[in-house]
């Protein structure tokens, strides 16, 4: 199997800067991203075909 890096999610919930999610954790099929400095935690689903779902803001 290939994978490829790339822009999984981008916009105001993780900031504009590249990089400006400062953790990330693949668990239960989905990506956790955290950006502290805005306090915001997000889970991106993985779709069956390796695609990003629509990102869920978590509290």
């Amino acid at each position: 199997m290939t994978y490829r890096a790339g822009v999984l999610v981008e916009g105001q919930a993780v900031g504009q800067a590249p990089g400006s999610a400062n953790g990330l954790k693949l668990r239960g099929g989905a990506v956790w991203a955290t950006n502290l400095d805005r306090g915001t935690v997000l889970r991106i689903p993985i779709r069956r075909d390796g695609r990003a779902g629509a990102w869920i803001a978590e509290q």
